[in-house]
């Protein structure tokens, strides 16, 4: 109960807190007004009562933005969105809630900005390795060709003709077919019919099955059914032009 203190320096207790609004003093008889000295404890305080609370809106969408950090793009849009709640918060005095949630999907945005700047920085190496790979796949196709051409000259005592005729010497298959059997190709060989042209219902059937040895991987103008290395014929060459295989001496 509150102690009053009447002006004719009597003390006494009020009868009852909020029981009424001024006391009248037992000693002069004098009205004394009755203060309240203690907050009632269930009035409604805003600030300091959960149930009122917000969630921090930024804070879940940095969160959510953050989880698909694998993707790098999103990154930036969590760590912007996180700070945003982390200031909202810092200013609020308690009205609102989401600190952990900010600061774990600003967290996941900055792994995937790292992510995507590894990715950048990765690509133009991983695909000079890819390239250089390739490189290094033609440069071995052309060894092994090389190698059956010099396999069939010792074989056949002469490099293969630039194309395998008919009996009036008209063009039918060409040198690749001929090198077949000198890389471990001699069953594709004998499915060719060589009294055929390359074109023949047959023969064209089998165009599919050329070994991926003709194919230069760095040669991205290639399509079905085509090769990118190819025979110089002439004078002075390995295939001179009147289709007369050239000797090794």
């Amino acid at each position: 109960m509150p102690i009053i203190v009447c002006e004719c320096g009597a003390c006494f207790e009020a009868p009852e807190r909020n029981a009424a609004s001024v006391a009248p003093c037992p000693t002069c008889g004098r009205s004394n007004y009755i203060s309240r000295a203690e907050p009632d404890l269930n009035e409604w305080i805003p600030d300091r009562n959960p149930a009122y609370r917000e969630f921090s809106g930024y804070a879940t969408a940095s969160l959510t933005l953050g989880l698909f950090f694998f993707l790098g793009l999103p990154g930036i849009p969590a760590i912007l969105l996180g700070w945003k709640a982390l200031r909202d918060i810092a200013r609020s005095e308690g009205r609102v809630e989401g600190r952990s949630r900010a600061l774990v999907g600003i967290g996941f945005g900055m792994l995937g900005c790292l992510l995507l700047l590894a990715v950048l920085w990765l690509t133009p190496a991983v695909e000079a390795a890819r390239e250089a790979a390739r490189r290094s796949q033609c440069n071995g196709n052309l060894k092994q060709i090389g190698l059956a051409l010099f396999n069939y000259q010792s074989e056949c005592g002469s490099f293969p003709p630039v194309a395998i005729t008919d009996r009036t010497g008209k063009p039918l298959l060409s040198w690749r077919v001929a090198i077949l059997p000198f890389f471990g190709e001699e069953k594709l060989y004998e499915r060719f019919h060589l009294n055929e042209a390359w074109d023949s219902p047959h023969n064209v059937s089998l165009l599919d099955l050329m070994p991926r040895l003709y194919e230069c991987p760095t040669d991205a103008s290639l399509t079905s059914r085509t090769t990118g290395y190819q025979g110089v014929d002439g004078p002075a060459t390995a295939f001179p032009s009147d289709l007369h295989p050239v000797r090794f001496e």
